[in-house]
């Protein structure tokens, strides 16, 4: 279904062809939440069942929005973003959404290194936090000369709840750079005069999501209000209503845009901060969820494990994956044990999570699909850069309205990710068949894949060579049957250390 190859080798999706509003990402999600039920059930925290509706979530969400007006933000501010999941950072990040004030997640597996560099990258003027990330990663790192001056620029620093600790309540108070999110937003008015409140047009920059790229140190991969609304536009969800399992990480760009997608379309997302597979399915028995993502270490835990026995996972409709090569006959297994439909996505920071989709195996083995709607695709030699037949090994480049528009403030690795015409550069080295089925053989980035992350060994490298002790280090992926592959380093240390 929905593939065309032209005389230049390009694969173009025949897919019924979207028209993409042109409005602001601020404008179209608080249409599609204010256009729900609004009695039905838009968020749910795993832990503790606590439910918001529809309604209650748009009336909150315009509530932190006037609290952060009211603490002095402005259109130029960038909002860093350092958290697990929780009900309260999808509702500031939806708030700042609403503002038409760019943000940037940060994964959470991050430490104090990583944060700062990208603090500083950013120029980063807000931080958002969680009281784990806080006392873990954010508090040790003031007193120390490489971070500290960076972190004390900050104009706030928002702590989300930190209320039910009284030390914590007092180092707040002492601190006049941070603030509890409940002291912003307690007794706020629910009501923006106009959203987005500042002036905002489709082009202008909203989310700025960290990745390695193709190669190197990791860069902010922006996207627009116009290339946020077109992934939402060119995926629709494959069935609705839909009880949804949400541990993607909001600070990776798949919990970024699918918290956003989800409720534009009106899903009720069960709120999970632990990934562990027992974890989610717990969730799945006792919220009766509907559809499932899983990863690669999932997925082997599911065909390993009788969890169909352990487990009331009759709810469960669908499985979705992404990320990784997944073998065929895992798929089958999983289809057969627990009875569901699986849905394959394929994609990068950079195309907005999606390039290419495969609904429940219809397409031949190995393959992830072929290209989603209004989206194009081409196989180039790696030495010429001339596009390649059928069958024939290159570098995989796509083409869509959903693409990013650059690296912040790196023209140079803009340009080589994205060439005069409009093709991004992918990094993958692929090929796809004679009907434009798409098949991974491998990756020519210099990345590593560990479970659900892309890691840059490059990154490791320059955290490495820190280190007094350390001259040099090279830091290479090894392969590991469930979590893709393990890093290891290797270092030359200076002469008179040990």
């Amino acid at each position: 279904m929905g593939k065309k190859i032209d005389e230049k080798f390009v694969v173009k999706s025949t897919r019924e062809t979207i028209k993409i509003p042109e409005l602001t990402f601020s404008e179209y999600l608080y249409q599609k939440i204010s256009g729900q039920d609004p009695e039905r059930i838009a968020l749910i925290d795993s832990k503790d069942g606590t439910k918001l509706t529809y309604a209650q979530l748009n009336r909150k969400i315009q509530q932190y929005s006037r609290g952060f007006l009211n603490l002095g933000i402005t259109k130029t501010d960038h909002v860093l973003f350092f958290g697990n999941n929780s009900i309260e950072y999808i509702i500031a990040q939806l708030a700042f959404i609403y503002l038409g004030v760019i943000i940037s997640p940060s994964k959470p597996a991050n430490g104090a290194y990583e944060l700062v560099n990208q603090m500083r990258d950013l120029n980063a003027s807000i931080l958002i936090i969680d009281r784990k990330n806080l006392e873990k990663i954010l508090i040790p790192a003031f007193d120390n000369e490489k971070y500290g001056p960076s972190i004390k620029k900050l104009k706030k620093i928002i702590i989300i709840d930190p209320d039910d600790d009284k030390e914590m309540i007092q180092k707040l108070n002492d601190n006049e750079q941070m603030i509890s999110m409940k002291r912003i937003t307690e007794n706020q008015d629910d009501h923006l005069e106009r959203i987005p409140y500042f002036e905002t047009n489709k082009d202008d920059y909203l989310f700025m999501v960290y990745t390695s790229g193709t190669t190197g140190q990791p860069k902010g991969a922006i996207h627009t209000h116009y290339t946020i609304i077109s992934l939402i536009e060119l995926s629709k969800p494959i069935m609705c209503p839909v009880i949804y399992s949400f541990w993607y990480p909001m600070g990776h760009i798949s919990g970024t845009a699918m918290s956003c997608y989800n409720l534009c379309y009106g899903i009720t997302m069960v709120v999970e901060s632990d990934i562990n597979i027992e974890k989610l399915l717990t969730s799945v028995e006792k919220y009766q969820i509907s559809q499932l993502p899983i990863s690669p270490s999932h997925m082997c835990d599911l065909v390993r494990q009788n969890f169909n026995l352990k487990y009331k996972l009759e709810s469960l409709r669908l499985m979705t994956f992404g990320g990784s090569k997944v073998p065929r006959e895992q798929i089958d297994e999983i289809k057969r044990k627990y009875n569901i439909k699986t849905f394959d996505m394929y994609g990068s920071t950079e195309m907005m999570g999606s390039h290419c989709i495969s609904f429940d195996g219809t397409d031949p083995p190995g393959s992830v699909g072929s290209p989603t709607h209004n989206t194009e695709m081409k196989i180039i030699d790696l030495n010429t850069g001339e596009n390649l037949p059928p069958n024939s090994p290159g570098e995989l480049c796509c083409r869509g309205p959903q693409r990013f528009v650059g690296y912040w403030q790196n023209e140079e690795a803009t340009a080589k990710a994205i060439d005069s015409n409009g093709w991004y550069h992918t990094g993958d080295l692929c090929y796809y068949d004679e009907q434009g089925n798409l098949f991974i053989k491998d990756r020519i980035k210099e990345l590593v894949k560990f479970r659900y992350w892309s890691i840059s060994p490059f990154e490791i490298e320059e955290f490495l060579v820190e280190h007094p002790a350390v001259n040099a280090s090279c830091v290479i992926g090894v392969k590991h049957q469930t979590d893709g592959q393990w890093l290891r380093a290797y270092v030359e240390i200076r002469k008179g250390h040990q």
